[in-house]
């Protein structure tokens, strides 16, 4: 028997209605209820992107000079000659300008409804506690309405376009749980920056092109200058090895990438490309919309750009009819438009991005190496952004390695008619095109860790692409057998928590970790979290100043992640008993690896929690100052507290736990 009786098509449609209800309230109150910010660590990756709104709300200019005298230096500028006086600086964001346009109207309102609660814009003769205020709640604004409800409405639009491709409640929400709780997704969408939103740009282009060619396509029949194309690409692999073989020398295996991908690519066009009445069967309304998330991507992101060309040819592919191809056009054009407007205004020329003009002497060395910072491509940084227990994507993110199974099912074993069978290899032909090209793109950069960083921020667009092959992957493995199915659930289910766990803590308290930290789990959130060093959270503005709030915020999240790992699916109790032994199993060895010991090559300082405790916002109410406060309160009435703030001391590291454990009158024996 089910789990819940004999379920029928209307009870288990009104348990799903149910369970995605409640699965996205929880999301929703993680979403918009916590503000992690430190201003002392003054984070160039957003603070330069406020900056920029700023200046152009408030000067009605790109240049951001005024308001870095008035709240003070950021990294992550350019400084550019006056074009009148050259003796003259200027500067401005090195950083793609998408973010901070889209934050200009949300700011805009912000400089006109702040004054209504007696806080005006802040003038060069302000306080400097009148400039604190007004830059975080400024940037929490920005954050709000520009980044953080569009990540969580585009997790909505996830779940149910994930409906095409599996009807399994389970493995669709702990795809969708595994993107917003388990990646640094979630560290990024509260954050003003491009990261998360980059994801949403990459993805959704991929998804209007994927969708739209599977409404199109109707016949196997392929175009015979599709296939002599394809034939032509795909003898750049013959030719590109050769080329290998005298020009690399003894480092093969990056370039080997090189005639692999052109043979893929010459697939890709051979099987991709839509007839003729295909491809007028294609809406240019969806063409429109492909091209402009396609050029929205490198607005968001300078090194999305290869990125933007793989997502452009897979849409071409099938937008090709000219009032299609104009239509697309038109939308990536835009974008470019915006982009070259920018860095003309900015930087003297419509193709010269801003990062050799680094105000930053070390940055400037570092970005005017190779092509504005990009180099040779690396297998050992590949390996390090990919594997790492630190930064890595599949090292901080259990889940995501599933996405890998698409590759094997999907491209060598799809299932459906014969046309349905070159479409799920086309999709998958681009899909690891896209990935390739942007791991590729990562390891060829200079910088390619990019400083502090919750897990691998260049690879911000991985995490949707990456669950959407788990589903695909995981619904292939299922099939009809009950008792695989249920093996996949709870792999999906037991790797959700542990990347959660892994990656959703730290996001709930910290935007940025340093490079000395090289288990950010049990080295950082932990330790914070026990210790009640908690961020900003919507409670503040009610008067609710406890860190209380926030250990709601994180159940939320857990009930969320527990609820996509859990809900009762048409379970049996006995396959739901089944799966959740299993969840427990797999999510405990898949956790293994955060609480490794580091390598010896990795950077070690246990004592950086310090850093974040010594300029913790906001101050003083972490249990370490309240408890203190108590046991100087009741001074020898109760002692005993001083062997608790001395323990919570200890949590973080703190120099003071023997000092004050000394401060307690009577042994500790007599306080338990």
């Amino acid at each position: 028997m089910s789990l819940f009786g004999s379920p029928g098509a209307a009870r288990a449609a009104t348990l799903e209605a149910r369970a995605l209800q409640v699965f996205f309230g929880l999301l929703f109150v993680v979403y918009t209820c916590v503000f992690p910010y430190l201003a002392r660590m003054n984070n160039p990756n957003e603070n330069v992107r406020t900056y920029m709104t700023m200046a152009l709300v408030e000067d009605h200019s790109l240049r951001i000079d005024r308001i870095i005298k008035e709240y003070g230096w950021v990294n992550d500028m350019a400084k550019v000659p006056d074009k009148v006086d050259p003796a003259v600086n200027h500067l401005f964001s090195v950083k793609a300008p998408a973010v901070s346009y889209a934050g200009v109207p949300f700011y805009w309102v912000f400089t006109k409804v702040a004054p209504l609660f007696k806080h005006a814009v802040p003038t060069i003769t302000s306080t400097h506690e009148e400039k604190v205020w007004w830059v975080r709640s400024s940037t929490l604004v920005l954050r709000l309405f520009t980044i953080q409800i569009p990540c969580f409405l585009f997790l909505v639009w996830l779940e149910r376009w994930l409906r095409a491709t599996t009807k399994d409640l389970v493995l669709r929400l702990t795809a969708v749980a595994a993107v917003a709780l388990g990646t640094n997704y979630l560290a990024y969408a509260m954050t003003f920056a491009s990261h998360a939103p980059f994801a949403i740009a990459a993805f959704g282009s991929f998804a209007v092109t994927s969708t739209e060619r599977i409404r199109a396509a109707q016949t196997t029949q392929r175009s015979p200058w599709a296939v002599a194309l394809g034939g032509v690409a795909g003898v750049g692999m013959g030719l590109g090895a050769l080329f290998v073989g005298h020009v690399s020398g003894e480092s093969l295996i990056p370039w080997f990438a090189v005639p692999m991908a052109l043979g893929a690519l010459g697939l890709l066009v051979m099987l991709g490309t839509l007839t003729p009445d295909e491809a007028l069967r294609c809406r240019p309304s969806r063409a429109l919309l492909a091209g402009f998330l396609a050029g929205m991507a490198t607005l968001l992101e300078y090194h999305a750009l290869p990125v933007s060309v793989l997502l452009s040819l897979y849409a071409m592919l099938a937008f090709w009819r000219p009032r299609r191809l104009v239509a697309f056009g038109l939308g990536g054009a835009f974008n470019a438009a915006v982009l070259m407007l920018f860095q003309w205004r900015a930087f003297g020329s419509p193709f010269t991005p801003g990062h050799r003009m680094s105000e930053n002497p070390a940055f400037a060395r570092m970005l005017n190496k190779g092509l504005f910072g990009i180099g040779t491509p690396s297998v050992e940084v590949a390996s390090k952004i990919s594997l790492s227990h630190t930064f890595g994507f599949f090292g901080t993110s259990p889940y995501m390695t599933l996405g890998l199974l698409a590759i094997p099912c999907a491209l060598f074993f799809p299932r459906g008619t014969k046309l349905e069978k070159r479409e799920e290899r086309v999709r998958f032909l681009g899909w690891a095109l896209t990935m390739l090209i942007l791991w590729t793109t990562v390891s060829a950069a200079i910088n390619w860790r990019g400083g502090w960083t919750v897990g691998p921020r260049y690879l911000g667009a991985a995490p949707p692409f990456f669950a959407y092959g788990a589903v695909v992957g995981l619904e292939r493995l299922s099939g009809a057998s009950a008792i695989r199915r249920t093996v996949a659930r709870a792999v999906a289910g037991g790797t959700v928590i542990a990347s959660a766990i892994q990656m959703g803590l730290v996001s709930l308290l910290v935007d940025a970790i340093p490079d000395s930290v090289s288990r950010p789990l049990p080295q950082l959130a932990l330790p914070l979290a026990r210790a009640g060093f908690v961020p900003h959270h919507v409670g503040e503005l009610f008067g609710w100043v406890s860190p209380w709030f926030w250990y709601g915020v994180a159940a939320s999240a857990a009930l969320a992640v527990l609820l996509a790992a859990l809900v009762p699916a048409e379970d049996k109790v006995t396959t739901w008993l089944l799966r959740a032994g299993l969840v427990v199993a797999v999510a405990v060895v898949a956790l293994v690896p955060a609480f490794s010991e580091p390598r010896p090559d990795e950077k070690t300082d246990l004592t950086s929690v310090r850093y974040f405790t010594d300029g913790w916002e906001p101050r003083d109410r972490d249990f370490v100052h309240t408890t203190r406060d108590l046991a100087e309160h009741f001074g020898a009435s109760r002692p005993c507290l001083w062997y608790r703030v001395a323990d919570l001391e200890r949590i973080v590291r703190s120099p003071a736990a023997d000092r004050d454990e000394a401060r307690a009158t009577v042994p500790r024996e007599a306080c338990r």
